[in-house]
């Protein structure tokens, strides 16, 4: 009796076997293959990554297909050596990594060229075809080569912190190109380790492609001279955090003081009078006006105090001119209390979480916000009542508070005592007004540019202390100002800090309570009472 009959494996059976097997795995990969090439050439990803590394945020790849003209990337770079080469190789890695992401987005527009280090002449040939020297950078440049952006690795697409480095390593560190390794009071010590403080990688990549990609950057003008907060400082009631998210959005930021140039500059996009604590120079209101009335984009926020005192001839008659009525105090909310019911008195009154409920839905400056269920901040801050405006222009309510709140007269100057007296009826606070004007300037093609005015209740809302919660809010209002750049609406995906239970103001204390204190201890003697009723049957 042969093998086979016998149940066994012949020489031809696993021959057989072993020919299926390999043809089988060759068709797998040969699939495999296929179905690679065929994503390559139909553009095809799906980012399988935990962290979401291979995907741009879509404000970004929407900024990409929106390029006139292709832009090439030039990276070079040179490793630096122990004990920097660590971070060196992280720094590289990283932005690299964006890069290919960037070109894989879109390859007929995005071109990404790595100068290998080692390969000093095609280097050179290539910095002095652009026009540039040094090592360490990045150059944004249009295929064309007419306009460039420069991005230093070390400083601008990922801050270090060098740590304590040895009197040779910061000598070495400043002959990179790498200054302020050390400070003035630098004293030799212990040696520590560099460590990346942020990486800045896909924000400079936007930056960059937007500066390239436009003949000229839309101007911001802040009003200056009448006690604004500081464009530069880093209190919390400056303004420096919404200028770096500004002229990290592509914007040309300027302050423009009506006392030594008294008409708006003939270049400005969108005109932001922010916080002023004095009056505007003789003049300055009615020459607001008329370039608001020729098309001219703004957006107003009185100062606080500035409203208590009755100052006129500020930000207050300007937003009246457009039908906005400034009203001192602070708009309050109740907060709740353990047991659900309505607490005041406190100054957390006074810290308005905006959701949902009090944003427009209609609005394309609050409804991106709805969408990523996102909130608004405000601080201390006035209402807007509407009021009549000429021409009979729509005023738009886009940002109100709860119906629950109510506004807080002072009870001496600049002091709230957060509670409801029987004068200070509840309901709906306007915080964001906005109108369209029905006239303006014709254009060439004959559209006519119609002034755009945004009222904001408070100049706290833009202040650096709120400018976290409030930046994506406040970035799409002024490209949506800027006629040009109304498509950059986008909110950037929600950090997880963010996301949170609000306890001072919603339900959720009093659902806990509840919870905790009856329905859990009903649940368990129900449990304990279905065990009696099972054990005695």
């Amino acid at each position: 009796m042969s093998a086979e009959s016998r149940g066994g494996w012949g020489a031809f059976s696993r021959l057989s076997l072993w020919v299926r097997s390999l043809a089988g795995a060759l068709l797998a990969v040969g699939a495999a293959v296929l179905l690679i090439d065929l994503a390559d050439w139909k553009y095809w990803r799906h980012d399988f990554s935990l962290s979401g590394r291979n995907t741009l945020d879509p404000a970004v790849i929407d900024l990409i297909e929106e390029l006139p003209e292709p832009i090439v990337i030039d990276v070079f770079y040179r490793p630096l050596l122990d004990p920097y080469a660590t971070i060196s190789n992280q720094v590289t890695a990283r932005f690299l990594e964006v890069a290919r992401v960037a070109m894989e987005s879109n390859r007929d527009r995005i071109d990404v060229r790595v100068h290998d280090p080692r390969d000093v002449e095609e280097t050179q040939v290539r910095q002095k075809e652009l026009g540039v020297s040094g090592v360490n950078f990045v150059l944004f440049s249009t295929a064309s080569g007419s306009r460039k952006a420069r991005a230093e690795l070390y400083g601008e697409i990922a801050v270090v912190d060098w740590g304590n480095p040895t009197f040779e390593g910061a000598k070495y560190l400043e002959g990179e190109g790498i200054h302020g390794a050390i400070g003035p009071t630098w004293r030799a010590g212990s040696f520590t380790p560099a460590r990346l403080s942020s990486f800045r990688g896909v924000e400079v990549l936007a930056t960059s492609l937007l500066k390239v990609s436009s003949e000229t950057s839309p101007k911001v003008y802040f009003t200056a001279g009448s006690g604004e907060p500081s464009l530069e400082g880093t209190e919390n009631t400056d303004l420096s955090g919404l200028v770096e998210a500004l002229e990290a959005d592509g914007f040309e930021v300027e302050p423009w003081d009506p006392s030594k140039t008294p008409d708006v500059p003939e270049d400005c996009s969108v005109l932001a009078a922010i916080g002023p604590t004095q009056p505007f120079p003789e003049g300055t209101l009615e020459r607001i006006r008329d370039w608001v009335a020729a098309g001219g984009r703004l957006i107003a926020a009185p100062d606080g105090a500035a409203l208590e005192s009755g100052q006129e001839g500020g930000v207050g008659d300007l937003l009246r001119s457009y039908g906005m009525i400034p009203e001192p105090g602070v708009v309050c909310e109740p907060l709740r209390g353990a047991g659900g019911e309505d607490v005041e008195g406190d100054y957390r009154c006074a810290l308005l979480n905006i959701t949902n409920e009090g944003l427009s839905a209609s609005s394309p400056l609050t409804a991106p916000l709805r969408e990523r269920g996102r909130r608004l901040d405000f601080l201390l801050t006035p209402a807007l009542r509407r009021g009549g405006l000429d021409g009979g222009a729509p005023l738009l309510e886009i940002v109100t508070s709860s119906n629950r709140a109510w506004l807080d007269r002072p009870v001496g100057k600049g002091q709230y005592d957060f509670r409801r007296s029987r004068n200070e009826s509840t309901g709906r606070k306007a915080l964001i007004m906005e109108a369209q004007l029905p006239s303006g300037e014709t254009l060439a093609n004959g559209e006519i540019r119609r002034g755009h005015v945004l009222g904001i209740a408070s100049s706290g809302f833009l202040s650096n202390g709120l400018i976290q919660t409030n930046r994506d809010f406040l970035l799409n209002a002024f490209n949506t100002m800027d006629a040009d750049r109304h498509w950059r609406i986008r909110v950037s995906p929600l950090p997880r800090p963010e996301s949170r239970l609000d306890l001072a103001r919603s339900d959720a204390l009093h659902r806990l309570s509840l919870g905790l204190y009856l329905v859990l201890p009903l649940l368990c003697a129900l449990t304990g009472l279905g065990l009696v009723v099972r054990r005695r049957s």
